[in-house]
C-alpha cells in the first residue's frame, strides 16, 4: 500500500518523498482507495497543518496520480517489518492509518485486534484499544477523538485520545 509518506508492502512500511505537490481540493486531505499494480493507496488523513502535499486525487487513474513523484530509495521501516505476529513491532492485516496533529501514527492492526499508536518523537509504540477488529480510522477536526469501525462488534466507536474513554456512535 502506498500512503502520503509511507510505502507499505508485505508488512513493511517505508517512507518516501514526493517532489510535486498535489492540488488541494476543498481541503479534503485524503486519498481515495484504489489499486495500482500490486500497491494500494488508502485513506490516510493528514492534519490541517500539512503543507498541501496531500489532497484528493484529481484523477481516478493511478498512473496519473504520482506521474512526477520521485522515490527515496533509502526508506526506513517505521512499523511492522518483523513478520506476522502480535508483538509491538509486528503487524497482522493492517487496514488503515491516521496521523494526529503532532504527527503521531495510529494503525488499525485488524489481524491482531488492536489499534496501535506510534509516537513520532520517540518511536514508542503502545496499544490504545484491543479485542476489536478495527478497519477504518478517522480523527475529528480538533484531534480529540479518534473514530474507528469495529467489525467484530458491528459498530462505530469514538475514542477520546486523552482520557481513553470509548463511546459507541453507531451500531450495537
Amino acid at each position: 500500500m502506498t500512503f502520503r509518506n509511507l510505502l507499505y508492502s508485505s508488512n513493511r512500511e517505508r517512507k518516501f518523498e514526493i517532489s510535486q505537490k498535489f492540488q488541494d481540493f476543498e481541503k479534503l486531505k485524503f486519498f481515495q482507495k484504489f489499486e495500482f499494480e500490486s500497491s494500494v493507496i488508502t485513506n490516510l488523513r493528514t492534519p490541517n497543518t500539512s503543507a498541501g502535499n496531500v489532497a484528493r486525487p484529481s484523477t481516478s487513474s493511478p498512473q496519473n496520480l504520482c506521474a512526477k513523484a520521485t522515490w527515496n530509495q533509502k526508506g526506513i521501516t517505521i512499523a511492522g517489518g518483523n513478520g506476522y505476529g502480535s508483538a509491538l513491532n509486528q503487524l497482522d492485516d493492517p487496514t488503515d492509518m491516521a496521523l494526529d496533529s503532532s504527527g503521531n501514527l495510529y494503525i488499525a492492526d485488524s489481524g491482531n485486534s488492536r489499534i496501535l499508536k506510534t509516537v513520532k518523537k520517540t518511536g514508542k509504540v503502545t496499544i490504545l484499544v484491543s479485542e476489536i477488529a478495527p478497519y477504518n480510522l478517522f480523527f475529528d477536526k480538533s484531534y480529540t477523538y479518534l473514530y474507528y469501525t469495529d467489525q467484530t462488534n458491528s459498530r462505530v466507536q469514538k475514542l477520546n485520545i486523552k482520557s481513553g474513554i470509548q463511546t459507541t456512535v453507531a451500531g450495537s
